[in-house]
């Protein structure tokens, strides 16, 4: 900003698609827009990927699951009674109310619209979701992988 260069003509590299989700991530928590162009399936993005930990600590109880959800959310969240005869979108619903999920959050309406399609709850948590993240926006910072940027020409890359 203080060298007034437009975000839109800024470009980060990073070597892996993980790397693109964590600057992003740090990015938007900065008020800063950006977006990437990665393939990261959406089962990984990090609210996705807690939102299925916590349904499956829910159901089984293991502490495993537990570990990755104080570690991911800086808190041990309630074990909550799921009930499997409802829908996998109003479990899903209920989860993101509990943990207080950012509903803005493209992935997370993406992974909504996925569980609509899913009639059973378990399936929706252990048949593996092939969908990729779509861009939120093609707005502000570009971020990609080196692979991606072959060929291409910003006015200043980091």
């Amino acid at each position: 900003k203080s060298k007034n260069i437009i975000y839109d003509d800024i470009c980060i590299l990073c070597w892996k698609n993980n790397d693109a989700d964590m600057i992003l991530d740090f990015l938007h928590e900065q008020d800063i827009p950006a977006f990437t162009q990665s393939n990261i399936l959406l089962e990984n993005k990090a609210c996705v990927r807690v939102l299925l930990e916590y349904a499956k600590y829910c159901i089984f109880g293991d502490k495993f699951y537990l570990h990755f959800l104080k570690e991911m959310l800086g808190f041990e969240p309630l074990k909550l009674k799921l009930d499997l005869a409802k829908s996998a979108v109003q479990n899903v619903l209920y989860l993101i109310k509990e943990l207080k999920l950012d509903l803005n959050d493209m992935a997370l309406i993406q992974f909504i619209e996925y569980a609509k399609s899913k009639d059973d709850f378990l399936k929706l948590l252990f048949e593996p979701c092939t969908l990729k993240i779509m861009s939120e926006q093609n707005r502000g910072i570009n971020i990609m992988t080196v692979h991606k940027s072959k060929g291409l020409e910003f006015d200043h890359v980091i």
